[in-house]
């Protein structure tokens, strides 16, 4: 009303006001986007990553050796379930991985690409007419193992149109349960990734349908789970009402350092004083925070059975990458056989997780996990009394040693005495007295309980883990290949096109320290930037392991607020 008795009054000519609106027009449209919609900022999981490298890539539908069944050591019921055990196996895995039926609960089948009308695509091998399926099918149902076909979106736009229609998601639930009974699954797993959170409701709404219309077309109910991440970036995910709605949450507590980003652990159990402060155990209290601790049991702690390689301009530990490149994943088998090779894994205090350096042109940072501290994660998961465990991804660690060491974890004995390295009936032998009895033979180390981790820069792994050339599913699969991707970016994300823009994103561990947003002010990893007034997913923050240098959003406003008094300035000047 001021501005507006003004110009009648003559203080201000019309004239000058039509400039100044357009200046304030001129002045939003130079604000980055990324400053006025802190929406669509949760980085590319490997899963996304790797479902995007092999799109359009030819696989085997009928292999002629599909699978492989690894051998039940132990008399299944000298152990009880405690733990659920959760795997993704990628359709590109199928004729490379060995089953661990007595100690999987869970397999999801990596799967199926949905449409923002609801329609589904490629099923792969997913069908009743599929013979290499339906004998997976039949051995996982043999030993109490259930199926899951998992249906994927990577892109935001698809998940918002398809989310926002009542009518799509119906479409999609009934789409699903035709593909999924038609091949005699158990239930369904959602991997959407880049969930606005204008459609947060809407996914509740569809998991709650999902599930309901799972559990009436199969006999005993369902297995309806949802893959959720690490750090909710986009407050997309309503965790108490996902845990309500469905049997599980896979918690993708992975890629805390990502490819694109600086070199530092992929799945942190800490964060010290150098990573920023996001790590599992800051996960799951966030869970727990906004999921609510009644629901833990419903919280699955997903784990990586990879690493990541990058090229590094030193040895400094953190490090920093060789301008232009990615890091690339690496399965856990071939990680376990090059540290070996490399002088052994080193010891990061700060993260409580393990790293390997070599040298080609330049040196690299190797960052993963090896028995000792994957049992550390187990440990995390048995103390906070969580649902289970999870992993991606099957077919990249076939290692003996580390699924003995998942069955210390999910399980426990019951019966039969100490079994660690005899079969039934040599451990019946074991615990009868006799004079003078054979010595046992050298137990696997129990990771899952031993957490006493020595803290040298140069921590040797058990010498028992993968020894090159016994692992043949995975040499076979990959032809001797260590990676397993990640090299070549995908198309670019719709949900991430503000991290597509040539600069690659800084660590907290760089000289920019990103403070921690409060509830009033959402911070975007691309930029730095924050806008007040946002108010993200019930106060939750974002991730700061991988974050490019910025300013928040009262520097971005009042940088703008700045430049308005200057264009005023100037068209007072000249009018």
């Amino acid at each position: 009303m001021t501005m507006l008795r003004t110009c009648q009054t003559g203080g201000i000519s019309p004239n000058y006001l039509t400039k100044f609106v357009i200046l304030l027009a001129i002045l939003a449209w130079m604000v980055p986007a990324a400053a006025r919609t802190p929406d669509n900022m949760q980085p590319p999981s490997i899963m996304q990553i790797e479902w995007q490298r092999h799109l359009g890539k030819p696989y085997e539908l009928h292999p002629a050796n599909p699978f492989r069944v690894a051998p039940v050591p132990y008399a299944q019921q000298q152990w009880q379930r405690t733990r659920q055990v959760m795997g993704y196996l990628p359709y590109w895995q199928f004729n490379g991985v060995t089953l661990h039926t007595d100690i999987l609960s869970v397999l999801a089948y990596f799967g199926v690409s949905c449409n923002s009308d609801g329609s589904l695509n490629n099923p792969h091998h997913w069908s009743k007419s599929n013979s290499a399926f339906q004998s997976l099918l039949q051995t996982c149902h043999e030993n109490g193992v259930k199926v899951v076909l998992t249906v994927t979106n990577f892109k935001s736009s698809s998940i918002t149109t398809l989310l926002s229609s009542s009518t799509y998601r119906h479409n999609l639930v009934n789409n699903l349960v035709k593909m999924v009974t038609d091949a005699g699954g158990d239930g369904v797993n959602v991997d959407f990734e880049g969930v606005s959170k204008s459609v947060k409701p809407q996914l509740v709404s569809l998991m709650k349908a999902l599930k309901q219309a799972m559990d009436a077309s199969i006999p005993g109910g369902a297995n309806v789970t949802i893959a959720t991440p690490a750090i909710d970036w986009n407050g997309a995910f309503d965790y108490d009402e996902l845990a309500a709605a469905t049997d599980g949450m896979f918690i993708m507590g992975y890629d805390y350092h990502w490819p694109g980003g600086e070199p530092g652990p992929v799945s942190p159990l800490t964060h010290g004083s150098i990573w920023g402060k996001y790590d599992l155990y800051w996960t799951v209290s966030d869970y727990f925070k906004y999921g609510g601790q009644q629901n833990r049991g419903k919280f699955i702690l997903g784990l990586p059975l990879y690493a990541y390689d990058w090229a590094c301009t030193g040895s400094a530990i953190p490090g920093h990458k060789v301008s232009g490149t990615k890091g690339t994943p690496v399965i856990w088998s071939a990680a376990q056989a090059e540290a070996q090779g490399s002088g052994g894994w080193q010891w990061d205090q700060a993260s409580q997780t393990v790293y390997y350096t070599y040298n080609d042109q330049h040196l690299h940072q190797v960052w993963g996990d090896d028995l000792k501290t994957m049992g550390l994660k187990f440990d995390l998961v048995n103390e906070k009394d969580l649902g289970g465990f999870g992993f991606w991804a099957l077919g990249y660690a076939n290692d003996p040693a580390l699924w003995e060491a998942i069955r210390k974890a999910a399980f426990e004995q019951v019966s039969g005495g100490d079994t660690d390295d005899t079969t039934p009936d040599q451990a019946e032998e074991v615990i009868q007295p006799e004079p003078e009895p054979e010595p046992e033979p050298e137990p696997v180390p129990d990771v899952a309980e031993d957490v006493q981790l020595p803290m040298q820069d140069t921590y040797q792994p058990p010498q028992d883990t993968y020894q090159p050339g016994t692992d043949t599913a995975v040499e076979d699969m990959h032809q001797n290949q260590r990676d397993i991707g990640g090299e070549i970016r995908p198309e670019p994300w719709d949900a991430y096109q503000s991290h597509d823009t040539g600069k690659d994103l800084q660590s907290t561990h760089d000289t920019y320290q990103r403070p921690l947003p409060d509830p009033g002010m959402a911070v975007d990893t691309a930029t730095g930037s924050g806008q007040d007034g946002y108010t993200p997913d019930k106060g939750k923050p974002g991730n700061g392991c991988d974050t490019t240098p910025g300013t928040g959003g009262r520097g971005a406003w009042g940088g703008l607020l700045l430049m308005m008094m200057v264009g005023i300035l100037m068209l007072r000047r000249f009018d």
